[in-house]
């Protein structure tokens, strides 16, 4: 059926996990990583030398783009930002909900750098 042709699957185990960080010097602010999984069955043959590439080189642009993406979108004086500002009610429920999830997270130390929170974990 034209324009309905599938490439690839997504699969089961496939989403984005983000990760507590402590921050980069003691006091700072704290930061998240974020890991993105893809388990992908592509229907078609993709040499190794293909998927090194794409790792190597689309990964890192991705990166690029979505931090990009974070800091023009959340800026102080940005659409998204004044949305926020326009409708405390609305964010106050978003706000109360991520808070109660994130509170059954692990504690993330934020009085030590990153060295120290590493050698900590060994």
């Amino acid at each position: 059926v034209k324009g309905k042709t599938v490439r690839a699957f997504m699969r089961d185990g496939s989403g984005l996990m983000l990760e507590p960080l402590p921050p980069v010097e003691a006091g700072g602010p704290t930061r998240t990583r974020a890991t993105l999984v893809g388990h992908m069955e592509p229907k078609m043959y993709m040499p190794g030398w293909l998927v090194k590439w794409f790792l190597g080189t689309v990964s890192p642009y991705i990166h690029r783009q979505v931090a990009k993406m974070l800091s023009e979108r959340f800026g102080p004086d940005s659409e998204y930002t004044k949305r926020i500002q326009a409708n405390p009610d609305l964010y106050a429920v978003i706000e109360k909900r991520v808070s109660e999830f994130l509170s059954t997270m692990p504690e993330v130390d934020t009085s030590t750098s990153v060295e120290e929170w590493h050698k900590q974990r060994q």
